[in-house]
């Protein structure tokens, strides 16, 4: 009877130490998922807040939930400020028609992203283009639970495409206001632009002259003797050369013509034009 109750007593005492060292065990991996966990959502928290792009989770409706600092920085408002407002609200009038339908296709699991070159509107009432890219934020079990959007500000790239278009206008006016020829063409001598007073000497528009090569306005004898030979001998240490070709004017004359000719090359060093 007396080894009966020392057993009891003894497998009792070995089920209370498993017990509570299987506890222990218990309590330390959640501590250790919880501290990984909260390690976890500090990195993301700095990321989201140092982040270069904007960020914002959007209801599904169009609402903010969160911002980041630089999301705020680029529309001038306070986060408080922009929390109480919603996206078609701070959206250029021009881009919110396209809002809608991509959401719809979003949330219908139509796309898995979407992506919009749109204008937003500064809390100054100035407005400035963006790059978004949207996504769905989902549940356990799959379900839309709101969409993050990452914004990039175009502002730069805008400003210098603005800058190009005018500086090609300025260059077109003065091209077509040249008394001289001036012609583009690729490394086969397909024309990719004349002026106008080459259009007229060739009795040709310049729609009838595009894709066309300009060695087949020339006299085959002079070309061979100088264009084709100083094409194959340019390189980007010695990218011009001047030839002389005979071709037919719009009087019916055949007449001589001065090229001053430049090649231009990629940064490896290929021949993409000449002009």
């Amino acid at each position: 009877m007396v080894c009966v109750l020392v057993c009891v007593l003894i497998g009792g005492w070995i089920f209370v130490l498993g017990w509570n060292r299987f506890l222990t065990q218990e309590v330390n991996h959640r501590k250790r998922t919880e501290a990984r966990l909260q390690e976890s959502e500090e990195r993301f928290r700095s990321i989201y807040e140092q982040a270069a792009v904007g960020l914002a989770n959007v209801t599904l409706d169009g609402k903010f939930l969160k911002l980041n600092p630089r999301f705020c920085e680029m529309l001038g408002y306070s986060q408080e400020e922009l929390l109480a407002k919603t996206v078609l609200e701070i959206t250029h009038p021009d881009d919110r028609a396209r809002i809608l339908p991509a959401m719809q296709s979003l949330i219908s699991g139509e796309v898995p992203y979407f992506f919009q070159e749109k204008q937003y509107l500064r809390q100054d009432g100035s407005c400035f283009w963006s790059s978004t890219s949207v996504s769905l934020v989902r549940d356990g079990s799959g379900n839309p639970k709101h969409a993050l959007a990452v914004i990039r500000d175009l502002s730069d790239r805008k400003k210098a495409e603005a800058a190009l278009q005018e500086s090609e206008i300025r260059y077109r006016k003065v091209v077509e206001a040249q008394s001289d020829f001036i012609l583009r063409s690729l490394p086969d001598t397909t024309i990719t632009f004349a002026n106008k007073t080459l259009c007229r000497a060739l009795r040709n528009s310049l729609e009838d002259i595009l894709g066309k090569k300009w060695s087949d306005f020339a006299n085959p004898d002079d070309l061979q003797e100088s264009a084709f030979k100083a094409l194959a001998q340019l390189n980007p240490t010695n990218p011009r050369f001047v030839y002389e070709n005979r071709d037919d004017r719009a009087d019916g004359q055949v007449r001589w013509t001065q090229w001053l000719n430049e090649g231009i090359f990629n940064e490896s060093g290929q021949l993409v034009e000449i002009r």
